[in-house]
């Protein structure tokens, strides 16, 4: 679903989308830890996007916030932990139809970006950035991958 509604200079539109994809077959001879009807791994089935913008007398600014919520991936520390161990049991434990007792739950993390850009004439125009304005570095796509921090870039944009 998609809603946009602007008064003015003042616009918000927000998104949200459900999906349910799954495994139809797997292949015969397939040792792996996919069965039929599981869902896909690391397919978030929601997101949603809240967004405001302005656009007046050679300003424009824009607040988004994002999340895709509820996917299932690996716990990719205990698999990383059970991979590096001298045990050969928990070694093996990392491969084929094993590999669902790693399997856990994600719920994802919300994501603020502003973003203000002023017309300064000439074909120019200043801009200013702001990306993962609440810092959140952890749990997405998994537990051990660590994202960009909060982040500002300003520039110029040369338009000829």
């Amino acid at each position: 679903m998609q809603a946009a509604l602007r008064r003015g200079a003042l616009g918000v539109m927000g998104t949200f989308t459900t999906v349910d994809s799954r495994v139809r077959a797997v292949a015969d001879g397939y040792l792996g830890d996919m069965r039929a009807g599981d869902r896909m791994l690391a397919v978030p089935a929601r997101t949603a996007s809240l967004g405001a913008s302005w656009v007046g007398r050679g300003w424009s600014t824009a607040l988004t916030a994002t999340r895709a919520t509820d996917w299932i991936n690996y716990d990719r520390v205990a698999l990383a932990r059970a991979y590096t161990s001298t045990d050969g049991a928990e070694q093996r434990a990392v491969t084929g139809w094993r590999l669902r007792n790693f399997w856990r739950t994600y719920d994802g993390d919300t994501h603020l970006r502003l973003s203000a850009s002023r017309d300064v004439g000439r074909g120019l125009e200043l801009l200013l950035v702001g990306d993962n304005l609440l810092g959140g570095q952890l749990g997405e796509p998994d537990n051990l991958t660590i994202r960009q921090g909060r982040t500002i870039t300003g520039g110029l944009r040369a338009s000829f």
